[in-house]
């Protein structure tokens, strides 16, 4: 970003704002991104781009479509529409761009789209390539690491995680990966982690203390652990939830694991889980 940003002082193309603006967004880097707008030497396509952009870090993606009408920025346009809920809408949009033209950000994205559409095999594919054009893409790095951890593959989700901090020591959701890869591989990496004063009391990793405890089959300790995290964080937590359910179940009580089972039916991620819960 800073040798980005010493290129803006004597390089005000579109194409130096154009990347400027893109690893703004793959840092989710939302002031910058909004500093950026200030400019009065922007074009109106880039400031719609820019304005775009800003929209689907802050989780408005209708508005961002609005922003992308009548552009040519397909890959926005897909991660707009899948953001909106119209995954055919989104798939059309990638597949407007030609497969060999992709750039590393429309590479990521199609991961993206055919990751959401179940395609995980292709969606790992499209990712590889976006990495193999450019290393060091967070957005691809930190997606596939989500699938690794998705299919169980712990060494894999580990190895990626480590690449994610050996570009940013300070990425709080390659640490997190990576201290679930380390707990379900039950390695003592994990401890190191989970006991940085850093991270230490976070939901997230007291909820992998409770995992510890689950993996060990010591079940009355696991729930005593779940006291720790607060409730309302649980609650939106499908995979915290899973465990709870889990863990009700192996200390008998049964009737409050299958109302969170039940619940999770309708969550696409676990209702697998939940099937086989209830069964």
């Amino acid at each position: 970003i800073k040798r980005l940003r010493s290129m803006l002082k004597v390089a005000k193309s579109h194409w130096a704002i154009g990347l400027y603006a893109e690893v703004l967004y793959a840092h989710g880097d939302r002031n910058g991104l909004a500093s950026l707008l200030q400019s009065n030497a922007l074009s109106s396509s880039i400031r719609k781009e820019i304005s775009a952009r800003l929209s689907l870090l802050q989780n408005r993606s209708r508005k961002a479509l609005v922003h992308l009408r009548g552009t040519s920025q397909y890959g926005l346009l897909a991660k707009a529409h899948l953001r909106s809920g119209n995954r055919s809408q989104a798939r059309a949009s990638i597949e407007s761009v030609a497969l060999a033209s992709r750039t590393p950000e429309q590479l990521a994205i199609e991961g993206e789209v055919l990751f959401a559409a179940g395609e995980v095999n292709r969606a790992k594919g499209a990712l590889r390539a976006a990495l193999s054009r450019a290393p060091h893409y967070l957005p691809a790095r930190r997606l596939l690491s989500t699938i690794y951890l998705t299919e169980e593959s712990w060494v894999q989700a580990a190895e990626n995680s480590r690449s994610l901090l050996g570009t940013n020591a300070e990425d709080s959701l390659a640490r997190r990966h990576l201290a679930r890869a380390l707990v379900e591989m039950r390695s003592p990496g994990a401890n190191e982690i989970l006991s940085d004063p850093s991270v230490q009391g976070s939901n997230w990793s007291r909820l992998l203390r409770v995992r510890q405890e689950m993996l060990k089959g010591s079940w009355q300790n696991a729930e005593k652990h779940l006291t720790f995290l607060d409730e309302s964080w649980i609650e939106t937590e499908s995979l915290a939830l899973l465990w709870q359910a889990e863990i009700y179940q192996r200390v008998g009580d049964d009737q409050a694991a299958v109302l969170i089972f039940k619940d999770l039916l309708t969550d696409s991620a676990f209702a697998v889980e939940a099937h086989l819960g209830l069964s």
